[in-house]
């Protein structure tokens, strides 16, 4: 019976050939694949004489433990995202923002940074004038559902004018500057 040589060229072309379609594909398997096929092929160019056996046994194996570690580093890295990344009514419940217009029968509207959300009270008889401060407490639909804040939110800094323009000329210093007045 003869023995099955695999080139180590073919290992690394195939552990290439993964990671091309793992950027073509959704997701990070192929990559973690493709990573242990050129391992083998590094491993094989150092030991030619390993044969198929040992080299396959040695791919799955790697594949299997790059794998998981692969795995591990995802949900690492997911751990840190931000988790109401899309979920617009979970990044504004618990925060605080003044009515942009006044609150009637238990329904408003507040600006939150550059757009403008309607609100409503579970109070259907609320009444609160315009710049009082509310609580988001909840979301239904595209309605916003606020109380009326007890503790003052921070306000945002209000936007910064720009200078008035000056009527002075101005100072210009050099010899360059000097010949151009004259």
């Amino acid at each position: 019976m003869t023995e099955i040589i695999i080139p180590y060229y073919n290992w690394v072309i195939a552990g290439f050939v993964l990671m091309l379609f793992e950027t073509l594909t959704p997701g990070f398997f192929a990559l973690w694949i493709g990573l242990a096929a050129v391992i083998v092929g590094i491993i094989s160019w150092f030991f030619p004489e390993l044969n198929f056996i040992i080299t396959g046994s040695l791919f799955i194996l790697l594949a299997a433990v790059i794998s998981w570690y692969g795995k591990v580093i995802y949900k690492r890295l997911r751990l840190g995202s931000n988790k109401t990344l899309n979920q617009w009514d979970a990044q504004f419940i618990g925060n605080a923002y003044p009515l942009d217009t006044p609150m009637k029968n238990g329904r408003g509207k507040v600006r939150i940074g550059d757009g403008v959300w309607p609100v409503k009270s579970e109070d259907k008889g609320l009444d609160l004038p315009e710049g009082k401060q509310v609580r988001v407490i909840s979301s239904d639909g595209i309605h916003l559902i606020v109380q009326p804040a007890t503790v003052p939110a921070v306000a945002a800094a209000p936007a910064r004018k720009k200078p008035a323009p000056s009527k002075k000329k101005p100072v210009t210093k050099g010899k360059k500057n000097e010949r151009r007045r004259k």
